[in-house]
């Protein structure tokens, strides 16, 4: 009887102070408990996070070595001998299209010579033919050209002999007129006449050579003219 006894509690204000105490302080702990836990939680899995990186980064690694070495065991070997043979390859075929070009070179500037040495056997008599003309025309313009020099030679001796009997006749006449001016009417007719025939003898003189030089003229046209 006296154990089922129960001593009634006085809810007093100090009494629920410090109810609300030990409820605030069993709270707290039960907080730093959580956060302790939280933190511990928190660290493992940042452990566990930074060991999955360095795996990764380990395994990455590993592999990329086991990469590089399986090309330096296998890989390189071969890929070097590709080269070496690619390049032997294209020395070749460098020296190869440069003989193949020298070749035909070669081969263009025998056939060009061969063909030249043909045509000039076969077109021969026409070649000399032509020569043979081209030889003679140049002789006859050669001819030609001699002669109109020759002519302009004589034409300029002809004018300057002109020249000078004209002088020579002028400064005659000049003395005859001045002889006639003391001679009787009568003489000075008879020379008048005299003068007269003469101008017709000059006439005359000069319509033969225009004569001669039409005519030299006419040969020389009848000559080739050069191609």
């Amino acid at each position: 009887m006296i154990k089922n006894l129960q001593i009634p509690i006085i809810k007093t204000p100090a009494y629920t102070f410090i109810l609300w105490k030990h409820t605030l302080k069993r709270g707290i702990s039960q907080l730093c408990v959580t956060r302790k836990i939280k933190i511990i939680a928190t660290s493992t899995i940042q452990k566990n996070w930074r060991r999955f990186l360095k795996q990764k980064e380990y395994n990455l690694l590993k592999l990329s070595t086991s990469v590089i070495k399986d090309y330096w065991l296998h890989v390189r070997p071969e890929r070097k001998n590709f080269k070496k043979a690619q390049f032997l390859s294209r020395f070749l075929y460098r020296y190869a299209k440069i003989s193949y070009r020298k070749k035909t070179r070669s081969a263009t500037i025998i056939q060009k010579w061969y063909k030249r040495f043909i045509t000039m056997k076969k077109y021969q008599p026409a070649i000399q033919e032509k020569l043979r003309a081209k030889k003679h025309r140049d002789m006859m313009r050669k001819q030609q050209t001699l002669v109109q020099e020759r002519n302009r030679k004589k034409q300029a001796a002809r004018r300057i002999e002109q020249g000078w009997l004209d002088y020579m006749n002028k400064k005659r006449m000049r003395d005859i007129r001045k002889y006639l001016w003391s001679l009787p009417y009568e003489c000075r007719l008879l020379y008048l006449k005299f003068k007269q025939v003469k101008q017709d003898a000059d006439m005359l003189k000069a319509d033969v050579e225009q004569m001669i030089a039409n005519k030299q003229g006419s040969i020389a046209s009848n000559v080739p003219a050069t191609e």
